[in-house]
């Protein structure tokens, strides 16, 4: 047993295991002192970063943050949209689309994984295909469909259109409820349970460590996303777009890196906080044990 442990040792502390820990340690080195230096150039005054890009803040000035959320606001056709409707256009989009997406794939994989019949084969190849397909183009005939089914510019049209169960995630969720025993559905059909308990109270709580992350990714790319807003809510302007605006179209005091930096942390705060208050679900046990009997 000894010869053994040793010999498992040996091979986990192999060349490329070291190399590949050191290149992740200065990965996530360089992360961490890219986030220090957006923090501490947020924490400088606009005129003076030119003459202190790295250093420290000299003097240490906390009003760019203060300023950001008094003045943001961004001018549209109707109007100038206040930073508090940014703000709840980006938390109604992220979290509405986030929820939707996921929910929707859940229950379209789950149901394609316990039925096994020939439309669920047919939806799991339409994924594989459309996965394969280049989406590239389509946009077009997407927003032309949008406008004829009244859900441009409303955000209630973009919750429609996220509904959607095609993507990765849909495979991550079908093998994870194909690789739940089917003795737990038959052990709960003896004792009385429908097809829609068997799904809400057996195989849902089994996937909720699994749904909460795929809910999580969804909202940072959601939160981050400015591209499918601007094009298809123009006049729901969200965060992301607001930084996009600043970033290229702003004036001063906007124009300089201490407020630009400052509106990102803002931008940031949300998912850290999210990830802070969810980590130990999201990084716990994803593993499914078998049935005792």
């Amino acid at each position: 047993m000894k010869k053994l442990k040793a010999k498992n040792v040996k091979s986990k502390l192999s060349p490329l295991t070291i190399v590949m820990l050191v290149v992740l340690v200065l990965y996530s080195a360089f992360l961490l002192a890219m986030l220090l230096w957006a923090v501490l150039t947020a924490l400088k005054k606009p005129l003076r970063f030119l003459n202190n890009t790295v250093g420290l803040p000299n003097p240490w000035y906390f009003g760019n943050v203060p300023y950001v959320l008094k003045n943001a606001e961004i001018i549209k056709e109707q109007g100038v949209v206040p930073f508090y409707e940014i703000v709840w256009n980006s938390v109604l989009y992220s979290v509405g689309c986030s929820i939707i997406n996921t929910l929707v794939t859940c229950i379209v994989a789950y149901l394609c994984a316990r039925y096994d019949c020939k439309f669920s084969k047919f939806v799991y190849a339409l994924v594989l295909v459309v996965m394969v397909i280049p989406v590239v183009g389509n946009q077009t005939s997407e927003l032309q469909m949008s406008i004829n089914l009244g859900l441009y510019d409303k955000m209630v049209g973009m919750l429609v259109m996220r509904a959607s169960f095609l993507g990765i995630y849909f495979l991550v969720f079908y093998d994870m409820f194909k690789a739940v025993p089917m003795a737990f559905s038959e052990a709960a059909e003896i004792d009385g349970a429908g097809d829609y308990q068997i799904m809400v109270r057996i195989f849902f709580p089994i996937a909720s460590n699994t749904f909460l992350t795929v809910l999580l990714i969804n909202f940072i790319g959601y939160w981050n996303n400015y591209q499918v807003p601007m094009v298809y809510v123009p006049n729901h302007p969200t965060l992301a777009e607001y930084m996009f605006q600043i970033s290229t179209f702003s004036k001063y005091p906007f124009s300089k890196a201490p407020v630009q930096l400052a509106a990102s942390l803002i931008l940031l705060l949300p998912a850290v906080a999210i990830f802070l208050a969810m980590h130990k679900r999201l990084l716990g046990n994803l593993s499914i044990g078998g049935v005792k009997g």
